[in-house]
């Protein structure tokens, strides 16, 4: 019970980041759109390490991997987070950065693909939002964890 109440505090902290974020990028407010996200995603990762988008891709799988099941709610917040974190890097010309949240959040969505059945509630778009990561990875600057990790085809 304690592990549910943990990760359903996380989905509701991650979506009113999410949606506070969202609000500052409409605002043109991007500075504090970026620091709202990346606030959101360092309570996922233990104190004082490295972001997520600066970690392995396995990694963020594992930070939305509950008892060995991928949370379909958890991982399509924290994709989400780093799908627009990236988009906030890529329009400060930080491109190394946002390569790496794009891959991080692609890496995400089709692992919740891989493991959705007919039942599993995926967003309608979630097709749009992967072919947008598609069009903005560059396949030549992928680091070995990247390539293995993600398909762009």
């Amino acid at each position: 019970m304690i592990h549910k109440d943990v990760l359903m505090r996380q989905i509701q902290q991650m979506t009113e980041a999410l949606a506070q974020a969202l609000a500052l990028i409409s605002d043109g407010r991007t500075d504090e759109a970026q620091h709202e996200i990346a606030e959101a995603l360092d309570h996922l990762t233990e104190p004082g390490t490295r972001p997520l988008h600066e970690r392995p891709v396995q990694d963020a799988v594992n930070h939305c991997t509950i008892d060995g099941t991928l949370s379909t709610d958890l991982a399509l917040q924290v994709a989400d987070m780093l799908r627009h974190q990236g988009d906030l890097f890529r329009r400060q010309d930080r491109f190394e950065e946002a390569q790496r949240c794009h891959v991080r959040a692609l890496a995400l969505y089709q692992q919740l693909l891989g493991a959705s059945t007919s039942d599993t509630p995926l967003p309608l778009d979630i097709h749009d939002r992967m072919a947008h990561l598609k069009e903005v990875i560059d396949p030549n600057r992928l680091h070995d964890d990247e390539q293995a990790a993600v398909s762009l085809s």
